[in-house]
């Protein structure tokens, strides 16, 4: 998606731009959001891309598509409840301070990591966080740009996973860790990537028991990324208290953890890779809490 940032573009200019298919316009304030939503055709997509002061939360809630820059938790709570007097999902970015300018706002990765594996988001039901914004410090250096952004590079693509009876704070840690792992993992000349699918399907409850059998619903979910990869060699130690995928990083411990969370939702996970073609992780997990007799 290509967002054409119009401000101080007058509506005719941002008509013209409109009329060869560009849907997609960003204004860093609020007021002229407002005034050209007001002036321009209904179907254009409208992107706050500037500082948010969460009084201001209301004139754009009715209509704005994405909003790029929240870097609060108060920010988040005020779009969910103007949200919800609208009746709207609004979908928003985490702005994440990654310049060496104390002018440029944002959250530190911290505060960010805080708020996306928090209870307390997973209540907001009227926002859908997308994804994170970082905007470099304002200088003629490109490798100063490239470091900055290095650090906020991680790609998600997923599918609309099912609901599923859990302990929400051991899952919420389950997809932290394995997403931490791509990130640590990843190739120094690669952003890092992940692909989360999910499916149904039926398997056997006591599959651990000889000659016993109840087929129930599970749902199978698969991250894989775009990684370092890893000796198959080390596979069986992968879930090991200590026992690690790569010689010479990490402590051991990530997988291990994530095991035992599977194994306390009556789970299986399973790890695969190749050096350097990236590693992919699946669970299956009960759809439902089940009887074991």
């Amino acid at each position: 998606m290509l967002v054409a940032i119009s401000k101080t573009k007058t509506p005719e200019e941002i008509l013209a731009v409109y009329s060869k298919g560009q849907k997609n316009f960003g204004e860093n304030k609020v007021k002229d959001l407002v005034e050209k939503y007001e002036a321009l055709p209904k179907d254009i997509q409208w992107h706050l891309v500037g500082h948010l002061q969460s009084n201001k939360i209301k004139f754009i809630v009715p209509f704005v598509s994405l909003i790029h820059s929240v870097d609060s938790w108060k920010l988040l709570e005020e779009i969910n409840h103007q949200a919800i007097k609208n009746n709207r999902t609004i979908n928003l970015l985490l702005q994440i301070h990654i310049a060496q300018e104390e002018t440029k706002f944002g959250l530190n990765f911290s505060e960010a990591k805080e708020i996306l594996f928090s209870k307390e988001q997973s209540e907001l039901q009227n926002i859908n966080i997308t994804g994170l914004m970082g905007m470099a410090t304002n200088t003629d250096n490109p490798q100063q740009i490239k470091n900055e952004f290095s650090d906020v590079q991680l790609l998600i693509e997923k599918d609309d996973l099912q609901n599923f009876c859990g302990d929400e704070e051991q899952v919420y840690l389950l997809f932290y860790q394995l997403l931490l792992n791509a990130v640590r993992f990843r190739k120094e000349t690669n952003k890092a990537g992940v692909i989360i699918t999910a499916k149904t399907l039926r398997l056997n409850q006591f599959r651990h028991i000889e000659g016993k059998y109840k087929y129930i619903d599970f749902l199978r979910i698969e991250i894989k990324d775009n990684g370092i990869g890893f000796d198959p060699k080390y596979k069986q130690q992968a879930f090991e208290l200590f026992g690690r995928l790569h010689n010479e990083s990490g402590r051991g411990v990530g997988l291990s953890l994530c095991k035992t969370i599977t194994d306390n939702h009556n789970g299986i996970i399973k790890i695969n890779g190749k050096p350097g073609k990236g590693a992919t992780v699946t669970i299956d997990i009960p759809l439902s809490i089940t009887d074991d007799n």
